[in-house]
């Protein structure tokens, strides 16, 4: 999990900057309806890519403990995603302040 951490930090930026585009600015540096919104996004996607993988084949006792698994994986990756969407806050406006 920590070889992603890098990644999931520049995926949350990405979708933080998407949401800026489509959705309201921020209005502080940890905003929790823009969390909340980009999270649920983001949970969106997961659970379409888990449901492709369940759905692909046959389902069996092996492929719920694999979405139990993945379940918590987004539940770890969340606070990571904090951390991305608070530091497109923080460029956010320092970009404005200029």
């Amino acid at each position: 999990m920590m070889y992603l951490t890098p990644i999931l930090l520049i995926l949350a930026f990405i979708f933080y900057l998407i949401v800026f585009a489509v959705l309201k600015l921020p209005t502080q540096i940890f905003d929790l309806l823009q969390f909340l919104k980009i999270s649920l996004v983001i949970l969106i996607a997961w659970t379409f890519l888990v449901a492709m993988i369940l759905f692909e084949d046959q389902v069996n006792q092996i492929d719920f403990s694999a979405l139990k698994i993945g379940i918590l994986m987004y539940f770890t990756m969340l606070p990571i995603l904090a951390l991305g969407c608070m530091s497109a806050n923080t460029c956010y406006f320092l970009i404005g302040k200029k």
